[in-house]
């Protein structure tokens, strides 16, 4: 079937499906997903076991090395790095990229984990399993209070949450700064030494006062009756008045005569967030797979706007990341982008060919664009920043077929051929000629698709979208193209084949091209000189698979020797808060920055889907600044890089842009292996200052850090003996 003639003779529905074609695009384009970066599975797991009290050694000794055993057995696994520090196992997890159905690993990765938890000594949290560490929150909100109590503010915070929650779009809100509350019971050593109670078992009664085992079943004629056991405690002033017998008569006495029981926030935090200087939460949404992140944002705002309306004075929202904005800025650009394409094509083919013949093939952008978006949504592909870079690459190349089959019509025509005949005749001879000219350009991304790695997952929407619109605009130049040249270039064209040009912009052409084959020679040599200009060019365009973001921040990072308390750590970021707030914030005169958020002992919400942080410890600390444009950004960094190394030389900190692209923790980094701590931190030391005196190298660490301090308390094993105590008596009183 020759569809070219049949989009001619049925040339009022042709007209019809396009209409209908572009009001389906325009829906469609308003409807569709829309994130800043692709969908891709994030294969990557953390294992977190805590043992409090025990060194690096032993907690390497006692939870990595069992874990990793078992682990390992899983033919899934791709790699498997751990860090054992002080009280705390972390190992991350890699699968391979080939598998994409990752529950049924995380399901069996847990279940591995779940058998070794026997092994581990007493005193051992449960093993915990976070599959969810690729989980992105676009949307982060800070809380700050002035004459508020923590508790307040806490609560303001789970209210924002549960209103968040329920929004269609939201999948998941976390909340960052919020401190564990605990029921404490403090007891004087030497009161319960006179009354013969030791403190394990003062901790014994307490765990039987709180039962929570079932008492079995019993039948009673036909019927079974679940049998439940009192004694769980639901309040404080229960547990106060716990019996505590004592061990040495049968004397009872009640738990708050010898000890002192209260609710209270753990103290030391495990965490600690900072809003602009000032202590606060955030509040952090992830969207829904599939969902409109520029919808969410409207609905977020508007939420937040009811929100301030009805808060006590004193309570502020501070926008910490708000991913719509990028969203639409981006979308923006590229319908900038498309109108100027558009307004291109039609001043270089008006110029060249006419009017009429302009406005023809500039009509293929907008149908051939709106086509691509309805069957990028039927193929699940939303809008981010990788499938419109595809539409825009594409929107240079898809006009190709346009131009090349109506002035191949309209020069049939020139020779006297028939409207109709001259686009159906054109039709035959160029449809397969240009398939494969299509195919071809779109085969030039097939590798990038084709990569078995997450790099090649982030940007197969590339291949995917340069395709799809090549092989329309194919279509559409063998259908609409040849019907609108039908309709609106009927006028017949003289035998001369300069009437199908415009005469002086033909005359100019016909001009060079006569100087060139006259002078074959020079012609040849001066294309192979550019050709030569242009390969040794290649050495100063700089070579980077991702560029870094254009969005208007940056990050922060910042070690300081293990075992730093939480405390100290603060106090850095506090004096590093002083210095931006002096130096770095944007005023009327000055670009720079407009807010920050400090996030100490934990990595903080990955606000972009490339943004992995830190699993979080008390010497790390993560700080998010937004700044005024894009603009300032180096300048800022470079500041802030100074200050750090004349002020504090001895921590770790890496200031960075936020990459484009797949995660990459760090461009450039150098394993080392042994089986001396000794050696492999001298070798280290050895290493960087070698990459120290490199240029172009910053930000540079290695992730043991400096050595831990600790207090060794070495009991006199026939002393303890003689005195009736064991190693753990010691420890437990310690």
């Amino acid at each position: 079937m020759d569809i070219t003639r049949l989009a001619i003779d049925r040339g009022q529905l042709m007209l019809l499906l396009t209409f209908t074609l572009i009001v389906t695009g325009f829906v469609t384009f308003y409807n569709m997903p829309r994130a800043q970066d692709p969908a891709y599975p994030i294969r990557v797991a953390t294992v977190t076991t805590v043992l409090a009290g025990a060194s690096a050694d032993r907690v390497e000794q006692l939870l990595t090395e069992p874990l990793e055993k078992v682990i390992q057995e899983m033919p899934e696994i791709h790699s498997i790095t751990s860090t054992s520090r002080s009280g705390v196992s972390t190992i991350t997890v890699n699968i391979h990229d080939r598998y994409t159905d990752l529950q049924p690993i995380w399901e069996k990765l847990k279940s591995k984990v779940d058998k070794v938890q026997v092994d581990f000594p007493a005193g051992t949290e449960r093993s915990k399993v976070d599959d969810e560490i690729g989980d992105m929150f676009g949307i982060a909100i800070g809380i700050v209070s002035d004459g508020f109590s923590y508790a307040e503010q806490k609560k303001l915070a789970d209210q924002l949450r549960n209103e968040l929650l329920a929004i269609d779009l939201v999948a998941k809100v976390e909340l960052y700064g919020a401190q564990e509350e605990r029921i404490f019971v403090e007891y004087n050593s030497s009161q319960l030494t006179e009354l013969g109670i030791s403190p394990e078992y003062f901790a014994q009664v307490l765990d039987k006062k709180n039962i929570i085992t079932p008492g079995g079943r019993v039948r009673r004629e036909d019927v079974r009756l679940n049998i439940e056991t009192t004694g769980n405690v639901n309040s404080i002033d229960e547990l106060k008045r716990t019996l505590v017998p004592l061990p040495s008569s049968e004397e009872l006495i009640s738990l708050d005569n010898i000890a002192k029981v209260y609710r209270a926030y753990i103290d030391p935090p495990k965490e600690i967030v900072r809003v602009g200087g000032h202590s606060g939460m955030v509040v952090a949404v992830s969207m829904r797979e599939g969902g409109n992140i520029i919808r969410l944002g409207e609905q977020v705002s508007v939420l937040l706007s009811e929100f301030r309306e009805v808060i006590p004075l004193g309570f502020e929202f501070e926008v910490v990341a708000f991913q719509p904005q990028v969203v639409n800025d981006t979308i923006v650009n590229f319908a900038l982008s498309l109108l100027q394409a558009i307004s291109i094509v039609c001043l270089v083919i008006i110029v060249f060919l006419g009017l009429k013949t302009g406005l023809v093939v500039a009509s293929l952008i907008p149908v051939t664009v709106l086509g691509t978006i309805v069957i990028m949504n039927s193929l699940d592909i939303g809008l981010n920043q990788v499938s419109l870079a595809g539409l825009m690459i594409a929107l240079g190349m898809l006009v190709d077929n346009a131009i090349v089959m109506t002035e191949n019509i309209l020069v049939l025509r020139s020779k006297n051929i028939a409207p109709i005949e001259a686009a159906v005749r054109s039709a035959k001879q160029l449809r397969w000629p240009l398939l494969v000219a299509s195919l071809t350009t779109a085969a030039a991304f097939l590798p990038i698709a084709l990569a078995d790695s997450a790099t090649g997952e982030y940007t197969a929407p590339l291949f995917h979208v340069v395709s799809i619109a090549l092989l329309f605009s194919w279509v559409v130049s063998l259908t609409l193209i040849p019907l609108l040249t039908v309709v609106f270039l009927a006028k017949k064209h003289s035998p001369r084949t300069s009437r199908v040009f415009n005469p002086s912009t033909y005359a100019a052409y016909t001009v060079a091209l006569k100087s060139m084959l006259q002078h074959r020679v020079a012609t040849l040599l001066s294309v192979g000189l550019i050709f030569i200009v242009a390969i040794f060019s290649f050495r100063f365009v700089p070579v980077i698979f991702f560029p870094a973001s254009d969005d208007a921040r940056f990050k922060l990072e910042i070690d300081l020797p293990q075992a730093t308390s939480i405390e100290h750590t603060a106090s850095v970021v506090g004096e590093i808060e002083k210095f931006i707030d002096d130096q770095l914030m944007a005023t009327e005169q000055r670009q720079g920055v407009t807010n920050y958020t400090a996030f100490i002992g934990t990595g903080g919400p990955r606000v972009v889907t490339n943004h992995s942080g830190s699993e979080g410890s008390s010497n790390t600390a993560f700080m998010l600044f937004n700044t005024s444009s894009a603009e300032p950004i180096e300048q800022l960094m470079e500041q802030l890089r100074v200050f750090l190394f004349e002020h504090y030389p001895d921590i770790s900190a890496s200031i960075r842009r936020f990459e484009t692209g797949a995660s990459v923790a760090k461009p450039i980094q150098i394993r080392i292996s042994g089986e001396s701590s000794d050696t492999l931190y001298t070798l280290s030391d050895q290493i960087k200052l070698q990459l120290e005196s490199m240029s172009g190298t910053v930000g540079i660490k290695d992730d043991w850090g400096p050595k831990a301090q600790k207090i060794v308390i070495n009991v006199d094993e026939a002393a303890a003996r003689r005195a009736g105590i064991t190693n753990a008596d010691v420890a437990s009183s310690l």
